[in-house]
């Protein structure tokens, strides 16, 4: 195996050996309580989210593109459902649909913008995700909002699988259907 073989590898699998290197280190600095089940479960259900936004990154970039509103993106649409849900009583089953066509709305307003006026996807994302943060800070008075429904939180966060929070398993049903 040459060099820029090996170089290669380690670049391809780096992640997964820095990953294995964590574990290593700080399963022998703290056994008794980081490899343990429930640090593992905190672990997996709170960087559901994160994994859930990266791939939605991932999209944009396997064409490309440069998406930096994704984060506003999630915030401004996080924002919706609190409102709709804690200030206005709407119930989960209309608030989903609307947040995902937000969502969605956002997608190609930034398509749109990149496409028909040719400007950079970067450009366009950084502006875009500018005008979420003001839109954001705006509808909730900059301010948090409290009180969303408790079935919202039940199956995301409380509802659990294998001791799991139900969010990892969302996360990893779209890893597969984004990898298929």
């Amino acid at each position: 195996m040459r060099l820029s073989d090996l170089t290669y590898q380690a670049e391809r699998f780096g992640l997964v050996i820095v990953w294995i290197a964590v574990i290593a280190l700080f399963g022998t600095l703290r056994p008794d309580s980081f490899l343990t089940w429930s640090n593992f479960s905190t672990i997996f259900g709170s960087e559901a989210v994160l994994v859930i936004v990266t791939l939605g990154l991932i999209i944009p970039l396997t064409a490309g593109d440069f998406d930096l509103s994704i984060a506003q993106t999630l915030t401004f649409t996080s924002m919706v459902t609190a409102i709709m849900s804690a200030k206005m009583g709407v119930p989960l089953p209309f608030i989903i649909p609307v947040v995902l066509a937000l969502g969605a709305l956002i997608g190609v307003i930034n398509g749109a913008i990149t496409l028909y006026f040719r400007v950079n996807s970067l450009i366009v994302t950084l502006g875009v995700g500018t005008f979420l943060h003001g839109v954001t800070l705006w509808i909730s008075n900059s301010q948090t909002i409290g009180g969303v429904s408790p079935s919202l939180m039940q199956y995301v966060i409380i509802e659990r699988f294998f001791g799991i929070p139900i969010s990892f398993y969302y996360a990893i049903f779209l890893a597969a259907v984004i990898w298929y």
